[in-house]
């Protein structure tokens, strides 16, 4: 949100302070300013306004708030230039039946005078990088920068009939203020006449009403739009703009009349008085309403706040502070009854408004302490029992394994599934574990290793729900597959753990390359040791963990003749000396035996940068090394 210095001085009874000041308590208090400019005389805040709050702080009258409340600051009345309202004019009428229209305001406003707008007003637009058009057009831009809400001007006399909120029909086209011809989706929601369209709603005004300098007679838009409907709207036609950010952000619905007041003020003031016959006129306001604005109201306690916050603060503090936010309340009983004000869309909840106190009172003085441990309650039994299989199963070199809750065939299909080719929830954990280990198994470095994995998940079996776990080991050749040996040790740990004793059985062979089977964790829960939380013979207090590096690896082997009586370790010692930090995994032993007196040991070698892609001639540059290095002890020889 671009924000003037200049303009937010007039807001205030006293002088504000100067604008790095501002720019500090608004960060300490509610936006970071992200930068300060000068620029033509004036000083240009640049804050971010989070989304939580878009709705009442992208307006200058919603951040000159936030600085009253901040600073302490009394904010001054606003007081609109008086208009005249005229019964006689036409009345303005106003259809429609769509729900995303929540709110509608229009009147007509004749005997206006359209020029080139003051040098008050085109400077004013001007630093905050508005074009000015003419005084009509300048004050509506002018009116949403100050209140949020944006509006639209019609040339009245080029509407024809009735003024209609509709969705769009099918090869509709409209023409913008900017000359652009946008072919409309279906169901995009339209400001229309008898006859055409005038404006896609809550987005971009067109040409076809378009006020110009020789427009007399107004209607006035003032409208709130359902939120969803804008945002999908401006994102499928690519037109985003100041209305369509703040309407997607959603909107109270009491701005919309004040926009439309500030607005006929504003007109009015702009336009030469010519006497009483020629004085513009301002007709009744006709409202279209869907919702109506309801007032929240929140109750708290000064220990509500003190025990939420985590220091004292008494029933004086709070009302000093609700008194700076100028937040209607009473006291009953030690009890606060909190009416946030409209625009606060984002008060709900007592924690909300705690919230507010806790920032307004500076989050500085929040002292830092840890919470009090509290023994578990027995609602986290089946939690405590998952976090020690996953203790004993990662001890026993399994790693875990996040699978999907939805498949594509299951008893209990989705309504509304997150992707068409997982419609159903799962049955079990098997399928996926099994299909997740054998395809792991592509990048072992030997056959003899294997994929060990696991994983604790809810399934949905016979339609009821229930947490399930599941183990997996898989081999790249049947030859080495020694799964469900490893499985049974892991079943007889987990057994061991839980005070178990022949509980858990193997009784899923997947195939001939890998083992897989499931249990109930109720299985473990209901008949064991009802103490599962006792991780401390699984836990690893020195245990470092490093990021998954994303690059392609090398591989590389090497095998070498030494003396019988050479052991492994020493030239491993030998290998590592000279290869340097890009070798990330070995060497590892995959060969040894014994000839002609000689011992023959071959080592593979894995390199990887966590930084980019090796180049072969970088790795082989390595390996010389290594190889002259290893053969510069006697009788060694890299075959």
């Amino acid at each position: 949100m671009i924000v003037s210095y200049n303009w937010l001085k007039e807001y205030f009874v006293d002088d504000l302070p100067a604008p790095t000041e501002v720019a500090a308590a608004l960060t300490k208090y509610a936006f970071e300013v992200e930068s300060l400019t000068e620029k033509d005389g004036d000083t240009i805040l640049d804050i971010d306004v989070l989304p939580n709050r878009a709705h009442d702080c992208l307006s200058h009258d919603g951040i000159a708030r936030e600085l009253s409340a901040s600073l302490n600051l009394p904010l001054k009345k606003i007081e609109l230039t008086e208009s005249v309202e005229d019964d006689t004019l036409p009345t303005l009428t106003v259809k429609t039946t769509d729900e995303a229209c929540r709110l509608y305001l229009g009147r007509r406003t004749n005997q206006v005078t359209v020029k080139s707008s003051p040098a008050w007003l085109k400077n004013r637009l001007a630093v905050l990088g508005q074009r000015s058009i003419n005084t009509v057009i300048d004050a509506a831009n002018l009116t949403m920068l100050a209140t949020g809400q944006p509006l639209h001007v019609f040339d009245a006399d080029k509407v024809s009939g009735a003024i209609t909120v509709r969705r769009a029909k099918r090869g509709e086209v409209v023409v913008t203020l900017d000359g652009d011809e946008i072919e409309l989706p279906n169901e995009t929601l339209v400001i229309a006449d008898d006859d055409d369209i005038l404006a896609i709603a809550g987005i971009k005004g067109g040409r076809k009403a378009a006020v110009s300098l020789e427009t007399k007679n107004l209607i006035l838009e003032s409208a709130n739009f359902a939120p969803v409907v804008i945002r999908r709207t401006s994102q499928k036609i690519n037109l985003r703009t100041d209305a369509s950010k703040r309407f997607e952000n959603d909107l109270p619905l009491s701005s919309a009349r004040l926009g439309l007041d500030r607005l006929t003020a504003l007109i009015i003031s702009l336009t030469e008085d010519k006497g009483d016959a020629d004085r513009p006129m301002a007709g009744p306001v006709v409202e279209f309403s869907r919702e109506s604005e309801t007032i929240n109201k929140i109750d708290i306690s000064a220990n509500l706040v003190s025990d939420y916050l985590g220091l004292p603060l008494n029933e004086d503090d709070i009302s000093d502070i609700l008194h700076r936010l100028d937040f209607a309340f009473s006291l009953t009983d030690g009890i606060f009854t909190v009416w946030p004000p409209a625009e606060r869309l984002d008060l709900l909840l007592p924690a909300d408004l705690v919230e507010e106190i806790g920032r307004l009172h500076g989050y500085e003085n929040i002292p830092s302490v840890l919470p009090t441990r509290t023994e578990p309650a027995d609602d986290d039994l089946m939690f405590l029992a998952a976090m020690k299989v996953r203790a004993v199963l990662l001890a026993e070199n399994f790693s875990e394994h996040y699978g999907y809750a939805f498949t594509k065939k299951g008893e209990l299909k989705v309504k509304n599934p997150l992707a068409k080719n997982r419609p159903a929830l799962r049955l079990n954990l098997t399928d996926e574990l099994t299909e997740k280990t054998k395809r792991n198994t592509e990048h072992l470095l030997f056959d003899s290793e294997a994929v060990f994995l696991f994983e604790i998940g809810t399934i949905w079996p016979a339609g009821r729900e229930e947490m399930s776990v599941g183990l997996s080991v898989a081999y790249r050749r049947p030859k080495q597959n020694n799964s469900r040996e490893i499985i049974e040790k892991a079943l007889r740990v987990l057994e061991k753990a839980f005070n178990l004793k022949d509980k858990l059985s193997v009784s899923e062979l997947a195939d001939d390359l890998s083992t897989t089977v499931a249990f109930p964790l109720t299985a473990l829960v209901t008949s064991g040791d009802d103490s599962p939380a006792d991780l401390g013979p699984y836990l690893k207090p020195n245990a470092r963990f490093t990021p998954i590096i994303n690059y392609p690896r090398i591989i590389r082997d090497v095998a070498i003749f030494v003396p019988a009586e050479i052991v492994p370790d020493k030239v491993a010692a030998a290998i590592l000396e000279p290869a340097g930090p890009l070798l990330v995994h070995g060497p590892v032993l995959f060969d040894d035996f014994t000839k002609d007196g000689r011992r023959s040991l071959a080592w593979r070698l894995v390199f990887q940068s966590t930084e980019r892609t090796l180049a072969d001639e970088e790795v082989n540059d390595i390996m010389t090394k290594v190889t002259n290095h290893l053969e510069k002890n006697n009788g060694w020889q890299v075959r």
